[in-house]
């Protein structure tokens, strides 16, 4: 759909796409431009319903179920399977006021390369609400194109479901990511819950609330989370395991080992674990410093006591939650 204005994309079953000529692969395409530019015919306000779409280009290779590139855009209820990038807003113009709401998109299983929803490039008021991702190496990443600024991305009430990454979220250098939006999102498992990947741009004013992570083996990774001004409410953990052997502790004596947790500042609240038995010393632990966390054996049994060797893990709960 080039230039069209005013319009409804609905109800069409699109299936098998491939390549003629072009890597460029998609099945429905909304183009046209932002409303002030005055060279006619542009294309905007564009509603994509109700379609389904399947086999789009090559899984991890190329191929896109719906991509907005226009201003004004509504993709609503639409069931996208097997395309490496299903659900694209691909704002490289600075287009304006991209909803995605209510869509399915689905993978038969986890494939390398493949991205549920793609947020990208240098717009505004761009965002993706009550939708379902099932079985994408990543269930939405947000990020800035090449050059710009993207401004009030909002990623909210959806769910991440068998994905290896549930939320991505990038900013490339010399670019600005202001004002995002984190909330209510459910991820259900794999390496991450949120990946902030944000150091090599500007990120600022970021929101992550009410958030539930915490099936995720990394829930929480990067450092503009951990200089988040409006963050809480997020189920989830930072973590880590060392192994130790600690030495002979000596009665109203003790001993303490550190550990790396990435991300884990002071007042957070720390729980820790040892895999054996603790012959009535007790275990305390505490971010003792930024990125670190001790752990400490203390003794009050009356004697002496000498463990073993075991496994130390310690879970970090952000303050800010």
């Amino acid at each position: 759909v080039s230039q069209s204005r005013y319009s409804q994309v609905y109800g069409n079953f699109v299936n098998n796409v491939t390549a003629t000529g072009s890597a460029d692969i998609v099945g429905i395409n909304i183009k046209g431009a932002t409303r002030p530019v005055t060279s006619a015919p542009q294309g905007f306000s564009v509603n994509v319903w109700g379609n389904q779409v399947t086999n789009i280009g090559v899984v991890a290779s190329n191929g896109t179920g719906i991509r907005a590139q226009t201003d004004d855009v509504l993709i609503y209820g639409n069931t996208v399977e097997t395309c490496r990038g299903g659900i694209v807003s691909d704002e490289t113009a600075a287009y304006r006021n991209v909803r995605i709401q209510n869509n399915l998109v689905r993978y038969a299983s986890v494939v390398a390369g493949t991205i549920g929803i793609i947020m990208e490039g240098a717009g505004s008021h761009v965002v993706a609400d009550n939708n379902t991702v099932l079985n994408a190496t990543t269930g939405l990443i947000l990020r800035t194109g090449p050059s710009g600024t993207m401004q009030d991305g909002q990623v909210t009430q959806n769910i991440f479901t068998g994905c290896d990454n549930g939320i991505v979220f990038d900013a490339f250098t010399g670019c600005t990511l202001d004002r995002p939006v984190f909330d209510n999102n459910v991820v259900t498992g794999g390496t991450y819950g949120i990946l902030f990947n944000g150091s090599a741009g500007t990120v600022s004013n970021i929101r992550l609330r009410n958030n539930d992570f915490a099936r995720a083996t990394n829930p929480v990774v990067g450092t503009p989370f951990v200089t988040a001004a409006s963050a809480y409410g997020n189920f989830g953990f930072l973590s880590n395991t060392v192994t130790w052997n600690p030495p002979s502790i000596a009665n109203n004596a003790s001993s303490a080992t550190t550990l790396s947790v990435p991300g884990a500042a002071l007042g957070d609240t720390v729980n820790a674990s040892f895999s054996i038995a603790l012959g009535g010393l007790a275990l305390t632990a505490q971010v003792s410093a930024a990125d670190t966390v001790e752990v400490r054996l203390t003794n009050n049994s009356g004697a002496p006591v000498d463990l073993g060797s075991g496994t130390i893990r310690v879970q970090v709960s952000k303050g800010v939650f």
